[in-house]
């Protein structure tokens, strides 16, 4: 069900979470509701879904980190997905995804904030991107 949202939309990027039955993404955080907000409460399964737009976005990495703390503090589980984008290159923060990584991070945070900022969400990338995950290329 995921991907079906995902195909006809190359520009997207965000993390799928599930919510009331149903699979949403976007670049901005959803608007609050009356629950606890704390992503070590949740109990569900996360999938962050990688594009190459994803390194992009403040949130989307903020979450990321987010999400990769709850999975270690938790031992929940994590799907990572790549929408054409290879996993290598999220890993290893390398190629456009990279540039794009690296110019987020030089446009949100300066001095040791930067410093502190990239390593924590390269640490969350590169934690993201070896667990298991689904590789949409492969399934062409």
């Amino acid at each position: 069900m995921a991907l079906l949202l995902l195909k006809g939309r190359r520009e997207c990027f965000g993390t799928l979470k599930w919510e009331e039955e149903e699979f949403f993404y976007n670049s901005q955080p959803p608007p609050p509701k009356n629950k606890p907000t704390d992503v070590g409460l949740e109990v569900r399964p996360k999938s962050t879904v990688f594009t190459k737009t994803y390194s992009e976005s403040v949130w989307c990495l903020h979450q990321l980190q987010q999400i990769i703390q709850w999975h270690q503090t938790y031992c929940r589980h994590v799907l990572p997905v790549y929408y054409e984008i290879e996993p290598s290159d999220v890993r290893l923060q390398k190629g456009d995804f990279g540039k794009a990584f690296k110019a987020t991070a030089h446009q949100t945070f300066s001095g040791e904030q930067l410093e502190d900022a990239m390593s924590r969400w390269s640490h969350a990338l590169t934690k993201a991107a070896n667990l298991f995950g689904w590789d949409e290329s492969n399934c062409r």
